[in-house]
């Protein structure tokens, strides 16, 4: 899942911009890290969220 995401994280529009448009590499790289611990912070919270209801409804039968 990591090499998936890489890519799209990569080459996506919003991220080369961010990282063009800062005045030093330095920020540049500290822009991209900040936004990389936001995207891990929401990535496990919607993980968690799906595994929570599935736990919830695992023995749901219709």
């Amino acid at each position: 899942m990591g090499i998936m995401w890489s890519g799209n994280y990569a080459t996506s529009q919003t991220e080369v911009q961010r990282y063009c448009n800062v005045v030093s590499e330095a920020k540049a790289k500290l822009s991209l890290y900040v936004n990389l611990i936001g995207m891990m912070l929401l990535i496990s919270c919607a993980c968690l969220c799906g595994v929570s209801i599935f736990a919830y409804y695992s023995g749901c039968d219709p």
